[in-house]
């Protein structure tokens, strides 16, 4: 079988960057109405679904 050169191989084992959040004790439904205002449904950002978030916030 050939070895792939150009390709970095990670860690054999490694561990879910959930870990690191401060979210990840939270329930899901917790965390979607961090999200999502419960009234209305939309983003409280107020973006839209055809948007994408910057990428810097300079």
């Amino acid at each position: 079988m050939p070895i792939d050169q150009k390709r970095i191989n990670g860690p054999e084992g490694s561990l879910p960057y959930q870990i690191f959040g401060s979210t990840r004790d939270k329930a899901f439904q917790d965390r979607l109405e961090d999200v999502l205002d419960p009234t209305t449904g939309n983003r409280k950002c107020n973006r839209q679904d055809t948007e994408s978030r910057k990428y810097c916030k300079f």
